[in-house]
């Protein structure tokens, strides 16, 4: 993953598609109960969404917590990057240097957002490393707003409250997670158990696996992510929701093992 100031950051997020909620008729008539929703300049919806669904734009959202940010941050300091396909979207945003058993990360917050009510509106701590580029992504959601039937209003005074939150309490929240992370160089897991879970190929699966040298549970979820960001079939999106799901996978093992969920 490559890192851009915010001048150029701002310049990618320029290009991400905004979207409008339009009428939908059948045979002439009115669908009364359900809009489509329709990326500007085209004509195909990419989702059907309630007439109450209040549409949250990618460029909006991600301008603001980059204002945000860059309040409480120096923005001089503030790198991030962007992935989209076409209904989701992602903003990493970097701003705190930290260490992890001796190594150098960056530390900030990815948020996620959707125009066809498949995702929340998230916020999640994120560490990553630009040497080896790993990614840390903490499954416990610092935001998580899943009604956006809320009014637009109402939404966006609670996100810019609890972001504001969130960013004021962020040394405390990081060093929480390195605690967490820490401890993971102490526990043994079974590689083959975390990847049977992940929902990937055999083909990569194979790969991964030959390519752990320790079954440590931090090793192995760092050699995962590190096969993961390197595989070229697959989309930086389903790249980041295999990282998010490994994430929670191996978070389980706070709880005293793996889980199912």
């Amino acid at each position: 993953m490559k890192l851009f100031p915010i001048s150029e950051l701002k310049n990618r997020i320029d290009l991400l598609p905004s979207y409008t909620l339009v009428d939908i008729y059948v045979k002439g008539h009115k669908v009364e109960n359900f809009k489509a929703v329709v990326p500007q300049g085209m004509t195909s919806p990419v989702a059907i969404v309630s007439k109450k669904y209040k549409l949250v734009q990618h460029k909006t959202l991600f301008l603001i917590v980059i204002e945000k940010v860059c309040w409480k941050f120096n923005s001089s300091n503030v790198f991030g990057d962007i992935c989209f396909n076409k209904n989701r979207a992602f903003l990493s945003l970097y701003f705190q240097k930290t260490k992890l058993l001796n190594e150098d990360y960056l530390a900030g917050i990815m948020v996620s957002n959707s125009v066809d009510t498949s995702l929340s509106v998230k916020v999640s701590l994120s560490l990553f490393n630009d040497k080896t580029d790993v990614v840390f992504l903490n499954p416990e959601k610092l935001i998580e707003i899943k009604n956006k039937h809320l009014g637009i209003e109402l939404f966006w005074s609670r996100f810019k409250s609890r972001l504001l939150t969130i960013l004021n309490s962020f040394e405390e929240i990081l060093n929480s997670y390195i605690s967490f992370l820490t401890s993971l160089s102490e526990i043994e897991i079974d590689p083959k158990e975390v990847l049977s879970k992940i929902s990937l190929s055999e083909r990569i699966q194979i790969r991964i696996l030959s390519t752990i040298k320790s079954t440590k549970a931090l090793d192995v979820y760092k050699t995962i992510v590190s096969c993961l960001i390197s595989e070229p079939y697959l989309s930086p999106t389903t790249k980041i929701k295999k990282i998010e799901k490994l994430g929670k996978i191996i978070y389980s093992l706070k709880g005293g093992g793996l889980n199912d969920d």
